[in-house]
Order: structure tokens, then C-alpha cells, then sequence
């Protein structure tokens, strides 16, 4: 990954994501992924978890 390229574009999000990264790597630590994942996704609705299905129940439907 060129980390010169990501800090041009944004400066803040390469930070977050160097430490993120750095943590976890050396201590084995996910939380700072995990947080940093879930403020990634925020805007799209969050995480979608296991068992997740958005019209699942409209698809079993049609198949009747």
C-alpha cells in the first residue's frame, strides 16, 4: 500500500489507520481495526452481522 498516497488524500484517516494497524500488529490488539472498520462503514449502515438477509423474507415468498 503506498501510505504517501493515502495521507494526500487524507491525512487524518492514514493516521487512524497507521495506528490501527501498527497496535494490532505488534500486540495482536483488534480493537483499533475494529473500530476504525466500523467508522468505515457507519455511513452505509454499519456492520451487516452473520445471519444478516435484507428481502429474504420477500424472496422465500416469491418461490411459493
Amino acid at each position: 500500500m503506498d501510505l504517501r498516497a493515502l495521507k494526500n488524500y487524507d491525512i487524518h484517516f492514514a493516521e487512524l489507520f497507521v495506528d490501527a494497524f501498527d497496535t494490532y500488529y505488534k500486540t495482536g490488539d483488534k480493537n483499533k481495526v475494529i473500530r476504525l472498520v466500523n467508522h468505515i462503514l457507519e455511513p452505509f449502515g454499519g456492520q451487516l452481522f452473520e445471519g444478516f438477509s435484507l428481502g429474504k423474507e420477500e424472496a422465500l415468498n416469491q418461490l411459493k
